[in-house]
């Protein structure tokens, strides 16, 4: 517990070994004075967390960088927090990549809370009660960016109170452009955008998404009320909206 520099997690990163197991100490707060920027990883590995903080104290670096070589990544247990974007996954890999959180909370991030980016190549992201919140405090895309070849599983998640008013990202909840699966425990709520609060899909979405799941979000555009502040498709996908009860 207490507090640590952030670069005795990125030297334990630096030294561990393609498919090794990095613990992070319990409960621990490592702060990045973001002059290196945050933690990068650019191997396969599990980063657990015991419940340790990354806090990126306002830097506007990606707390966690996830670069060429990260094939198979497993976060744990881990709040990441007060960055640029929270996490940031570039999936450069021919044979694909795949990166999973598990019990994960990204919140405070000024640009983007989780973003998938684009290489040309495919991706597997899972997220498993993980927690998106309070993330685009200024200008950028969001809880969630999705982009082309990414498929995406959120299962039990929260995705609240992402986006802003003033400089508004096109979803202020989740930009999907690649394929995207939400299970019946996953909401998407209170998030605030310009296309749409909730969710914006370009790309494919499994399944049926419904108001239950999906409501009490704000688009700014204001032609878009009730249903279109909550959900905007121009991709595949099926919404379904009750004006009588949302929740």
């Amino acid at each position: 517990s207490g507090t640590e520099n952030g670069y005795l997690a990125e030297g334990g990163v630096a030294l561990a070994g393609s498919g090794a197991t990095v613990n992070l100490a319990a409960g621990t707060t490592y702060n990045f004075d973001g002059t290196t920027g945050g933690l990068s990883i650019g191997q396969s590995l599990t980063l657990a967390g015991n419940g340790a903080t990354l806090n990126a104290q306002g830097n506007g670096v990606n707390v966690v960088n996830l670069t060429t070589g990260a094939n198979t990544v497993t976060l744990n247990n881990l709040t990441v927090k007060n960055g640029g974007t929270g996490v940031y996954f570039y999936p450069y890999n021919p044979s694909g990549v795949a990166l999973t959180l598990n019990n994960v909370t990204i919140t405070g991030n000024s640009s983007t809370g989780l973003y998938v980016s684009y290489s040309g190549y495919s991706s597997t992201v899972n997220l498993n009660n993980c927690t998106i919140s309070n993330n685009d405090t200024y200008s950028g895309n969001g809880g969630i960016f999705n982009y082309y070849y990414g498929t995406m599983t959120l299962t039990n998640c929260t995705i609240s109170g992402n986006g802003n008013a003033t400089y508004p990202p096109t979803a202020g909840g989740i930009q999907n452009y690649g394929t995207l699966n939400l299970d019946s425990a996953t909401t998407v709520t209170g998030n605030t955008g310009y296309q749409t609060g909730g969710i914006y899909n370009a790309g494919t979405i499994i399944g049926t998404v419904t108001s239950s799941q999906v409501h009490g979000n704000t688009a700014t555009y204001t032609d878009l009320t009730n249903a279109g502040a909550d959900f905007y498709n121009s991709g595949t996908a099926t919404f379904v909206y009750n004006p009588d009860g949302e929740a």
